[in-house]
């Protein structure tokens, strides 16, 4: 958003670089008065103004541009750039890449009609499946709904698990409804929205339907005002009527033997994109996947750096550019600068400089007996910055001064005890966060989950950090009841706890409960079918129980 001509968010991030200004034009005006007039009083006491006019070179052309003026520019996008102009924040470094995503199938008996080839839900499972081909490695859950709505699978990474289901995906799944009931919007909203609460990186609802009523638009509408989650709209079908095609292949016709038809729910797709949604249709090639990527990564993107804990980013970066040339431009052949004045300028800026607080990046570099000539034109944060954008990590983690960037350096290069001994020199939230990550990886869950308490305290109601230490609690060992048969050697006694308290009498197991997604799995690995009459029961089950209120 931007306010007038500039960014609402803009500031600067070091306000003080800017008194360097006060200086350059007091001397800008002393450039122009030496170069003009200034440079002529000594003689106007001694010659005719009519002689002196015709004595003089170049007296009554307008000033060119000088030397002393390029460097004078510089110098002043230079303090600009110091100052450190910022507008946007950056993504925490060790956020997700990719967004999390629930797709969310419609299984209504329109999905049938056949003005798509081969039918409008056989389309959407062929998006679907390129969808997840692209999607390698991201978490991506699937629901589907109808007049009621079902989870299929919770987020997983694994794309492969959920193609074991699209293919018998099919609109006789869904339990039996009224030919006139509405589809389940709301209810599938809030499943997905279930799905990804406990996400540390906001995600999307990608909505794969041939539209809606009208009125149910202003469910997608409000979940969207309240929700970090953004609910997406990729439209299959025509505004033509088109017939319904069975499972056995013939068309679907009512109890008078005529064809029953289906058109666009385009009222409601027009409603939802009329209240900000964002609403795309299904194209015979990948330029629907394409816009639907871009904008998960979009909203993502956002998302993040709306964070008020991530940091701002320094764009004073981009005026090195200008001010590089303007410098070159001292040196073309033939330019000179007058000295004199010149050298009034460093005075000046050395003797403002000398009340300048000292540059955070510079002040924790440390023994300067390891200089480097890099040291004379980027501050140690700003080398490993350097490093670390471009996947040098080791490198960076060498070069950081800040603890907080060198432990990301560290953690990003796969050294974790390193990482978390340079976060626990941190004493933020962030620091103690990243803490936490570094000694989960480590397997040292008790003292994790400690960090991420401390984190928690110092911001309360992380969505993150509660994330993070929720996963960790489910993983720690439980403690089942059972003595040891005296004289055998119990290698569950072995001392594992973080302070060095061996505890006896009771032996430890890592169990924790299987997920829905590794359920499933031994399902599949057991029952060598086809997963539709295990989904419709299931669908069944849930749409009874639905009725009969929850437990």
């Amino acid at each position: 958003m931007t306010s007038g001509w500039l960014p609402t968010d803009f500031h600067f991030l070091r306000p003080w670089a800017l008194w360097g200004l006060a200086p350059l034009l007091p001397l800008l005006w002393l450039a122009v008065w030496r170069e003009g007039k200034g440079s002529l009083a000594a003689w106007r006491d001694r010659i005719d103004p009519h002689l002196l006019a015709a004595l003089t070179v170049g007296g009554g052309r307008r000033l060119g541009l000088r030397p002393i003026h390029t460097l004078l520019l510089a110098l002043a996008l230079g303090c600009v750039g110091l100052a450190g102009p910022a507008w946007q924040r950056e993504p925490m470094p060790l956020a997700e890449d990719r967004a999390p995503l629930v797709v969310a199938l419609d299984l209504s008996p329109s999905m049938d009609a056949v003005d798509v080839s081969p039918t409008r839900l056989e389309r959407a499972k062929l998006k679907l499946r390129a969808l997840l081909a692209r999607r390698q490695g991201a978490r991506t859950a699937l629901l589907v709904f109808g007049a009621s709505a079902h989870g299929v699978l919770p987020l997983s990474e694994d794309p492969n698990l959920l193609l074991t289901y699209v293919p018998d995906l099919a609109t006789d799944l869904m339990p039996p409804a009224a030919p006139t009931a509405p589809k389940a919007t709301a209810a599938a909203l809030v499943l997905a929205a279930r799905m990804l609460e406990k996400e540390p990186t906001p995600g999307s609802i990608l909505f794969l339907t041939d539209g809606f009523d009208a009125g149910q638009a202003r469910d997608f509408v409000l979940f969207r005002e309240h929700s970090r989650s953004e609910p997406l709209l990729l439209a299959f079908g025509g505004d033509v009527p088109a017939p319904l095609r069975g499972a056995d292949g013939g068309y679907v016709t009512g109890v008078d033997g005529r064809r029953v038809m289906a058109r666009l729910g385009r009222a409601g797709l027009e409603a939802a994109a009329a209240g900000g949604l964002w609403l795309a249709s299904a194209t015979a090639d990948d330029r629907d996947l394409d816009a639907v990527e871009a904008r998960l990564q979009h909203h993502m993107v956002q998302a993040l750096a709306a964070d008020p804990g991530a940091r701002w980013r320094d764009e004073g970066v981009w005026l090195a550019l200008p001010v590089a040339v303007l410098l070159l431009l001292c040196f073309r052949p033939g330019w000179t600068v007058r000295w004199g004045q010149a050298l009034a300028l460093p005075l000046c800026l050395l003797l403002l400089g000398a009340g300048w607080p000292a540059d955070e990046a510079r002040a924790g570099e440390g023994d300067r007996s390891q200089w480097r000539f890099a040291d004379l034109w980027a501050s140690r944060d700003q080398q490993g910055r350097w490093h670390f954008e471009r996947g040098q990590f080791e490198a960076a983690a060498g070069v950081f001064a800040d603890p907080l960037w060198r432990g990301i350096a560290l953690y990003r290069a796969g050294r974790f005890d390193a990482a978390a001994d340079a976060f626990a020199a941190v004493e933020t939230a962030e620091g103690q966060y990243n803490l936490g990550n570094a000694l989960a990886r480590l397997k040292r869950y008790p003292e994790a989950i400690a960090a991420y308490d401390q984190a928690l305290a110092r911001r309360p109601g992380w969505p993150e950090a509660l994330a993070n230490r929720a996963l960790l609690a489910a993983l720690l060992p439980r403690e089942e009841e059972g003595a040891q048969k005296e004289g055998e050697a119990n290698p569950d006694e072995l001392d594992q706890s973080p302070f060095g308290e061996k505890k006896k009498g009771r032996k430890h197991t890592q169990r924790r409960p299987l997920s829905e997604a590794e359920i499933t799995r031994l399902w599949l690995a057991r029952i060598q079918v086809s997963p539709a009459g295990f989904l419709k029961n299931r669908f069944a089950l849930e749409a009874r129980e639905g009725k009969r209120g929850p437990p």
